[in-house]
């Protein structure tokens, strides 16, 4: 928003902007959801989580990782569970 004399102003390029990032972020969440889906149905019970390991960023190598994806899924289940009850 601008302020011009005392009055606030929407710049359309800012608007834009902003819509296209709450897509982007909506997108984002999506597959995120989509890659625990998949994690969690397929990949969960072949974790080896104390087993020496090059990729410590992957989710079924390191515990942090594999905690990180089930907390962050469970916050957007619950934002969703959320909005969903409020329509």
């Amino acid at each position: 928003m601008c302020v011009g004399g005392g009055v606030y102003q929407v710049n359309p390029t800012q608007t834009s902007q902003h819509g296209a990032s709450l897509v982007l972020q909506a997108q984002y969440e999506s597959s995120l959801l989509d890659m625990g889906r998949l994690v969690f149905a397929y990949q969960w019970s072949r974790a080896n989580f104390g087993a020496a390991a090059l990729n410590r960023n992957s989710y079924n190598k390191d515990i942090r990782s594999a905690v990180w994806l089930a907390k962050r899924c469970d916050e957007l289940l619950r934002k969703r569970s959320t909005r969903s009850d409020s329509l």
